[in-house]
Order: structure tokens, then sequence, then C-alpha cells
């Protein structure tokens, strides 16, 4: 969508939105890495389920926006320095956040009450679209955000940035709770220690593992609780209110070159783990 449009359809969503009070609420929810909105069909469908009288879209990705939107920050000075910056290295995610919105915007006569929902990397993604990407209008629209296995501390120093820099960016720019008008919410799951030694099966032994080395090179301590990639500490975001829940893994399925890999694991859209722990947020 050119600029020029944006603002036709925005200014008509402005002229629509006199002739409704009552606030459509909406939720937008934000993919993790190389994820695809289909991958959130089933988050979807819980989240419908649950009673909570909003509307979803979902950030409309596929494979190819991300090869073709991240290839060119990989072979950047910025990346090698560590110094990536959201605009540039996330711009084609970013505008699909602002077309999923303007989406929203405009089925509901431009009168919304949106809550943003982000999975893993969508979570720091979601907090530079809103205080720096999104227009002012579409910002006042926004009154929640929830981040659901979202690492948003830094790595400790001497600990490799895996965000290049972005990160870094957004904290020092936008830190925590950064905007006022809106509530954050860190979700987390404990559904994985980590640990170096043998544990119940082979699964298990895995799984603890790959925890424990996720969790070393994101908060320093492996030795920890988390969902398996982003432990307790890792997720925390000063000024937001952080939710643990038990027995959830960081996602049910893993990106693929075609259709996603389904696991069988309990994560946060699943119907029983997410209506004992952040739905009732939605109300």
């Amino acid at each position: 969508m050119s600029d020029s449009s944006y603002k036709k359809a925005w200014i008509k969503s402005i002229m629509n939105s006199k002739k409704k009070s009552k606030k459509t609420k909406v939720g937008i929810i934000l993919p993790a890495q190389l994820s695809t909105n289909d991958d959130y069909i089933d988050l979807i469908d819980t989240l419908n389920s649950s009673n909570n009288k909003l509307k979803y879209y979902t950030v409309k990705m596929n494979r190819l926006d991300w090869i073709l939107g991240l290839i060119p920050s990989f072979f950047s000075k910025a990346y090698f320095a560590g110094t990536l910056i959201p605009s540039k290295t996330l711009a084609f995610y970013l505008k699909k956040v602002d077309e999923a919105v303007l989406n929203a915007v405009l089925e509901n006569d431009g009168n919304i009450d949106v809550t943003l929902i982000a999975h893993s990397i969508g979570g720091w993604v979601s907090r530079a679209w809103l205080s720096e990407h999104a227009t002012p209008e579409l910002k006042e629209t926004v009154s929640k955000l929830i981040t659901l296995g979202t690492p948003h501390q830094l790595p400790p120093e001497g600990n490799i940035d895996q965000t290049r820099g972005l990160l870094k960016y957004i904290t020092e720019r936008y830190p925590g709770a950064y905007e006022k008008n809106v509530k954050y919410y860190s979700v987390i799951g404990k559904g994985t220690e980590g640990r170096l030694e043998l544990g119940n099966s082979f699964i298990d032994t895995i799984e603890s593992l790959l925890g424990y080395i996720s969790y070393s090179v994101l908060s320093g301590d492996g030795n920890t609780i988390g969902d398996g990639l982003i432990s307790i500490d890792a997720a925390k975001l000063p000024g937001a209110e952080l939710i643990t829940v038990d027995n959830v893994k960081h996602s049910d399925f893993v990106p693929t070159p075609g259709k996603s890999l389904k696991l069988n694991f309990r994560w946060y859209g699943s119907p029983e783990e997410a209506s004992k722990s952040w739905l009732t947020i939605l109300k």
C-alpha cells in the first residue's frame, strides 16, 4: 500500500468512526521469527473460544517475506558490528503490522481498541512498531501489549547478542513499559528446566540441554526455568506485569521451508494453559 493510499484510507476510517460511538475490541497477532500467519490458526481458535469478544487479525507474513527482508542485513556492516536498527532491518515486518492494524481499522469503521499479541521476537518488534514506527493515529488505537515468550532483557556482557543490536536499540530508546497509555504484559512459560544432566527420558534430556544452552546465552544462567528457549529472567520487562505459566513450551510448531512442523507441545496458545493464565487480560 502506497503512502498516499494509506492516508486516504485513514481519512476515510476517521470519517466513518464518527458514526460509531462504541469501540470494537481487536487483537493483532505478531508472529515469531520465520513464522507465518498460518502458524497461528490454532491460537486464534483458542482465542475465539474464550468468549473475550475480540476480533482477531494476524500480521500476514510468509517465508519469502522473511528471506527477502532479512538477507540484506546479514551482509551489512551493522550486522557484524551488532548495530542493526529496526527501521531498516525489520522494515518489511513493521510494514506488515501497519497493514494488519489498518485493515482492522477499515473493517471496523475506524473506531477500535487494539491489543497487540506478540509471540517471541514479535514482542520486541511490537515495542519498536508502537514507539517508533506507528503513525500517531494508529498508535492511539493500542491499549494493551501482550508478549508470549519474548526475550526483553539484554544478554549479559560478553554473551552473543543474537539480535545483533536490535534489542539493544529498543531497550535504550524505549525502555520497559515505555508507552504511558498502554498496559504491558509479559507472559512466560515454565515448561523446561535447563540442566546439564540426564533426564527421565531421551526427549527430556534433549529439551533440558537445549534449554540450558539457550538460557545461558540469553540470561547467563543455564540452570534456570523457562519455556525451553526463553528463561523467566530474560522475559522480564520493567513496568510490565509478568505472568508465568506452568508446563508451557515456547511453541507448538517449527518453521520449515514449507508447512511448519507441528509439535505435540502445550504452549501459550493451548486452550487449557491459556485460559488459566493470560486470556483474562483480554476481557
